[in-house]
């Protein structure tokens, strides 16, 4: 796929997180309103760097809307851990990808 920022028409290679990976209860959020989205590398970097214009929770807010952006930090700051069953499904995802790469 492309990356996720508007506008950008580069094929996706990072794994970008809007909150950081500190935030255990979001870090693996892979939904499309989740925490973790596919960008390229320049816009990964720009948006680390301060630079990325419109920037990546400006981006996130336009695609799915404040209110997507509010449930995404509230669900952070409560600071829950992801749920055993939940880790073996996203563990038995990734085995799956493995093998297909």
């Amino acid at each position: 796929g492309l990356c996720y920022i508007p506008g950008c028409t580069r094929p996706a290679s990072d794994c970008a997180h809007l909150i950081g990976r500190a935030a255990l209860a979001v870090r693996w959020d892979t939904e499309p309103d989740g925490n973790c989205h596919m960008l390229c590398r320049e816009c990964h970097s720009k948006g680390h760097a301060g630079q990325l214009s419109p920037s990546y929770v400006e981006s996130f807010i336009e695609i799915s809307g404040q209110d997507a952006w509010e449930r995404l930090t509230e669900r952070a700051r409560a600071g829950s851990r992801i749920a055993t069953p939940v880790l073996e499904v996203m563990l038995q995802e990734m085995r799956l990808l493995t093998e297909v790469l």
